[in-house]
This record gives C-alpha cells, structure tokens and sequence, in this order.
C-alpha cells in the first residue's frame, strides 16, 4: 500500500530526468497544478480538470530553450481544445541534436457528485517509431474552497528514442480563496525507477493572485523542490486577461550552483462560458 500511495506521487513533472532528455515535458506541467488544473491545459495535467470551468477552451503555446549557452531556440509548441468531456492536444518538441518529437494526446473526462475522473491516451512519434501510453485522473472537491487531484501517468511505458518513459504519479491540494482569485496548491511527486532506487520523491508548490475586474491581472509563481527540499526550479509569470488570456512564464534553474533563465514562453488561453451556460 505505502508503494502504491509513493506511485501516485507524481506525474504532472513527470520522470523529470527522462522526459527532459526527450523534450517531452510539456510547458503547462511547470505552473498548473493536478488539484486545480483546468480548460484545455489540464489535458496535459490532470485529464479530470477538464471538467471543470468554462466548457470550452483553446490553448495555443511557444516555448523558447535556453538551457545551453549561446543556443536560445524554439524548443516546443503546443495547441490543443477541450469541450469538456472531450479534449485533444498536439505538441511537438524540437530537439537540440536534431529532429523532433510529436505527441498527440486525447482525453475523455466525466463528472460526478464533488468531482471528475478522467483518461488520456497519447500517441507517441520519435525517431521513425511509435508508441503509445494512458493517463488516468481524479479531482475531487473536499471541502469548498480545499480540492484534491491525483494523477497516473504514462501506464503502458510508452518507449520514446528507445527509453522506456517510467509510470508516474502526483497527489495534491489546492486552496482557492477570495472567490477564486487567489490559489495556493501543491503536489508530492514521485517517479518508479524499476528497482535501481526505489520510488524518487519530488516536490511542488506555487501560487497566483488575481487582481481586476474589466482586464483582470494575474501573478504566477511555482518552484520545483527535489527529494531533500532544495530548490531545482522557479517559474514565475504573469496572465493578462479574463476568458481571453495571454500568459508569459521564464523558468530559472539552478545547476552546479549556478542559476540561469532556463526557458520561456508565450500562451494563449480563449474559454467559451457561453457552452457551459447552455448545458
């Protein structure tokens, strides 16, 4: 049971080290959260958020890599929709030695009394091969403004340039407050390394306050702990707008004590409240 609840622990980062070898990480698992993922970018988060808020919604996303010196690139976009208890997304990775990862991912999401399950399946293509794995969700309303999520991911093992993508897993909570303008959320990761060490323990944490009323405001911040609490990484932004939102992110990392702007990007959310209203 104690490796069960360890395996659950993970998933919205992923295998942290396998899938940013691959370039497989997508840019919404660095802010969003499982507890309080929602419109379309929950399809890459936590398939069960998608039932949550607007009916309908776009995303569109660049990502720009500086990780290596003198070498700032388009590293990954994204565009994906989702109509609630339906989703679809397509991400493609660029890669630095060359050539380039595609993923294209479908989601079905269902309701019930206090929260949502949901499953996504992704159809992997690197290198020439394909390959296949599932994402299984859970959101769950405990109290009005608590939320819990959990999320399995990559069951299947998907195998991407010969490497086996682990399954992953994440539990979290989220607290919305002051009617949903402020959010406090956090997620235990963990990633299953095959019997090499056992279950690898990570961490997450962030935030965002909303401010304003005709052009709301939004302040974006979430940090990445590793097993022993240090800080791996930081992403902070900001979103402008309400139903029709702009959002711009820089990660910063920290290796070999050094810390450096890893990576940005620039995204765009459209909901449609018109959907839900009519349902």
């Amino acid at each position: 049971m104690r490796r069960l609840a360890a395996v659950l622990a993970s998933a919205v980062v992923g295998s942290t080290s396998v899938l940013d070898a691959q370039g497989f990480s997508p840019r919404s698992a660095d802010y969003v959260f499982v507890s309080t993922a929602e419109d379309a970018r929950a399809l890459w988060v936590n398939p069960a958020g998608t039932q949550y808020g607007a009916a309908a919604s776009l995303l569109a996303e660049l990502v720009v890599d500086r990780s290596v010196p003198d070498d700032t690139r388009l590293s990954q976009w994204t565009a994906g929709l989702s109509t609630r208890a339906f989703s679809l997304g397509y991400q493609r990775d660029r890669l630095r030695g060359g050539g380039s990862n595609q993923a294209v991912r479908i989601g079905l999401a269902t309701r019930f009394p206090r929260g949502a399950v949901g499953f996504s399946t992704t159809f992997h293509r690197a290198g020439g091969s394909n390959s296949r794995g599932a994402d299984f969700g859970l959101r769950y309303a405990l109290a009005p403004p608590v939320s819990l999520g959990v999320v399995v991911r990559n069951v299947g093992k998907p195998r991407i340039r010969g490497t086996r993508l682990p399954v992953v897993g994440a539990v979290g909570l989220g607290w919305l407050g002051a009617q949903g303008r402020f959010r406090l959320q956090a997620d235990a990761v963990g990633t299953d390394n095959e019997g090499s060490s056992g279950i690898d323990m990570s961490y997450r944490a962030g935030a965002n306050l909303t401010v304003g009323n005709q052009m709301p405001f939004a302040a974006i911040f979430a940090v990445q702990l590793d097993e022993d609490f240090d800080v791996a990484t930081w992403t902070l932004g900001i979103s402008v707008g309400g139903d029709r939102k702009v959002i711009a992110l820089g990660t910063v990392g920290r290796t070999d004590g050094t810390t450096d702007l890893d990576a940005l990007s620039l995204t765009g959310v459209a909901l449609n409240r018109g959907v839900a209203a009519r349902r």
